[in-house]
């Protein structure tokens, strides 16, 4: 079993990686859409919801099984990893050649734009390779070597943009459906290399381990046991949300506007402004990571006071980081999309959704603290529900009010989400929270920290280095505010400083 120690700078290790990647994709989507514009880059978009759901058949449980059936075969590893990656390449060989015949059909029907389909065709050959790499990914999983994995993770984002750079300069007057293909190109190539690497870490893993002739028995009746339901839930969640998506431009035609406006508008909330609210949540993410265990540890023991502390301190600061967000992203809206993507287009969007920060981050927050106490099954459920209703809201709201229905969507699935995963939580655990300083405190000090920020900056705040420092002082006036007007104690600050000292101490 891992150390505390080390399981703590593993954790933290991992969440920062998930930053970086986050960031490397925010460059990315700056990138294409500078390449094809907002109608090119709905386009996008909707050819990845495809891929994603083609990809979810490709993964067909295999990540899980890997996981499970390396622990529980720990001496057959070999064994079992030989016909897991035969059961593996076989499903990605199945999903390619599905994707691939219907190519044509899923660009016409379903993306409605024929620039489509020779993307599809190319993301095709990626597939068995996807499947492949699910595997491997599980058989990481089970070895306790999860920071590998996150640095293939990140050499498959920078090997895609760096081969689209690649593409793009030899080719500068491309069209969009010529610009996309080459990203698609990208994308297979980086889901090579990243099975090549993963495959190589594997190989170089078991070539000390003696090879069995037999395994255990049953190994076909396990996986299934172990694959089939997790790859069910998979596919529900994966077609309804692809099933979503691609009725927001259907609807956003129907309301009267053109094909290029739906996939522009669609293309500057998906492609554009979400990625630039879901930013900062990698962030809240290192929290979350290292208390989970705790809040595991705290279950097993049964002791409930010290769960209760730990989801309670959690949430405080959960809270905290989100209505500093909110503020930055509504203070700072305009010049957010300015210099990130060099247009105003996202702005609009961007202070649109921002006051729903704090419900999404909450959210988030939640899901990490029930997976903790064990409430895996309540979170896919929730998770269906929430998928089922943002279809249903899309295919009547979309119609009628435009763009502005799916942002409708938007808020009324978050927040029926966040209610019932609180639900959940508040029944397994004894919330206390109050509004006036877990919530009234929170946003009129980072309201205000924000806008005196801007007011201090204006001058400089449209550029990319101005902007940093405003949000940065927008930051630190917003602590010292709350500290003033107690809505951090002094308390508070030591236990989180306290954290890592208690860690390293129980680790000696």
């Amino acid at each position: 079993m891992q150390s505390i120690k080390k399981l703590i700078f593993t954790t933290i290790a991992l969440t920062l990686t998930s930053f970086l990647m986050k960031t490397v994709a925010v460059w990315f989507n700056v990138y294409l859409t500078g390449l094809v514009g907002t109608v090119g880059m709905g386009i996008f978009q909707l050819i990845m919801t495809v891929y994603a759901l083609s990809k979810t058949l490709a993964y067909g449980g295999m990540n899980l099984s890997a996981t499970r059936l390396c622990i529980d075969d720990f001496e057959h590893t070999r064994h079992s990893m030989r016909r897991l990656l035969l059961c593996a390449g076989l499903l990605g060989t199945f999903a390619a050649v599905l994707l691939f015949s219907l190519s044509d059909f899923l660009s016409l029907v379903w993306i409605r734009s024929e620039s489509a389909s020779s993307s599809l065709r190319i993301l095709s050959f990626s597939l068995p390779f996807v499947s492949l790499s699910a595997a491997l990914n599980g058989y990481m999983t089970a070895a306790r070597k999860m920071s590998r994995y996150s640095l293939i993770q990140l050499a498959e984002q920078l090997v895609k943009i760096g081969f689209t750079v690649f593409l793009m300069d030899r080719c500068l007057n491309a069209d969009t459906e010529l610009a996309i293909s080459k990203v698609s190109i990208a994308i297979t190539v980086s889901e090579i290399v990243s099975f090549s690497l993963a495959l190589f870490c594997y190989l170089f893993d078991v070539s000390a381990q003696k090879m069995c002739k037999d395994g255990e028995k049953g190994f076909l009746k396990r996986m299934a046991r172990l694959a089939v339901p997790d790859a069910f839930g998979a596919y529900v969640r994966s077609a309804l949300n692809t099933l979503e998506h691609l009725l927001i431009p259907i609807g956003i035609r129907k309301s009267g506007a053109s094909a290029d406006k739906a996939f522009s508008d669609y293309g500057i909330v998906q492609g554009m402004a979400l990625p630039i609210l879901l930013y900062p949540s990698s962030i809240l993410g290192v929290l979350s990571g290292l208390l989970v265990p705790e809040i595991a540890e705290c279950k097993v023991k049964n002791n409930k006071k010290h769960q209760n502390y730990i989801i309670n301190r959690v949430l405080h600061v959960a809270i905290m980081f989100a209505m500093l967000t909110t503020s930055a992203m509504l203070v700072f809206a305009k010049e957010l999309s300015l210099v990130i993507y060099d247009r105003s287009d996202a702005a609009y969007f961007i202070a649109l959704i921002a006051p729903l920060i704090p419900i999404m981050y909450l959210d988030m927050t939640t899901d990490g603290m029930l997976k903790g106490l064990d409430k895996q099954l309540d979170i896919m459920k929730i998770n269906v529900l929430d998928s089922v209703l943002c279809v249903v809201l899309v295919f009547f709201l979309v119609p009628k009010l435009s763009v502005d229905g799916y942002i409708i969507t938007i808020y009324v699935a978050e927040i029926i989400n966040f209610l019932c995963s609180f639900y959940k939580l508040g029944k397994a655990a004894r919330l206390r929270l109050g509004w006036l300083k877990n919530f009234l405190k929170p946003l009129l000090c980072s309201f205000i920290a924000c806008l005196t920020a801007r007011k201090f900056l204006t001058a400089s705040v449209g550029t990319p280095s101005g902007l940093t420092v405003a949000i940065l002082l927008g930051a630190v006036l917003y602590v010292i505010l709350l500290r003033i007007c107690r809505g951090i104690t002094h308390e508070e600050v030591n236990w989180f400083l306290a954290i890592f000292k208690r860690r390293k101490d129980a680790d000696l």
